[in-house]
């Protein structure tokens, strides 16, 4: 599936509940797990960076090369998992948009739920904490996350076992 337009993976998914129920619940397990992973890690290594940054001004000419260095290995790292984080996120607003009740399946629900209120929780924190340089380079667009979230909440918000969780 990643390797598709995310916006074409509709039929395959729906396929794979259908055909194959374990394999459906263990690839929706993974991307969730995938999501709360990546974000964990992302806004962890995101703190660093501006940590690092900040130092920079502080820093004599040879340490801040070598800080230099560590962002931008820093910075490789949060791009490329952010990108595929992106992806993860996309497949869970599409789902809660054309088929909700596959995620509000018992089975799912509460990691969903929790993964939801996780990467919420990581967007609200300290913004000061993530204000770092060119975010968008790193696929860091708080206003897209904020976006997506929103819609997958109000999607799933007339579903009672999902404001119940």
């Amino acid at each position: 599936f990643w390797d598709s337009n995310v916006y074409d993976y509709k039929s395959s998914f729906l396929e794979m509940e259908h055909k194959d129920e374990n394999l459906f619940l263990q690839y929706t397990n993974y991307f969730i797990n995938d999501l709360t992973w990546i974000i964990d890690e992302c806004f962890g290594k995101i703190e660093t960076i501006r940590e690092k940054e900040l130092s920079l001004t502080t820093a004599n000419p040879l340490a801040r090369e070598e800080i230099k260095a560590e962002i931008k290995k820093e910075r490789n790292f949060v791009a490329h998992f952010l990108n595929y984080g992106n992806s993860c996120l996309d497949h869970v607003s599409l789902l809660s948009a054309d088929t909700p009740k596959i995620i509000l399946r018992k089975e799912i629900l509460e990691k969903v739920t929790t993964t939801l209120n996780f990467c919420l929780h990581k967007l609200l924190m300290d913004p000061e904490k993530i204000n770092i340089e060119s975010p968008i380079e790193l696929h860091l667009d708080q206003s897209f996350l904020y976006i997506r979230l929103g819609y997958i909440y109000a999607d799933l918000s007339s579903f009672d076992d999902f404001i119940l969780e």
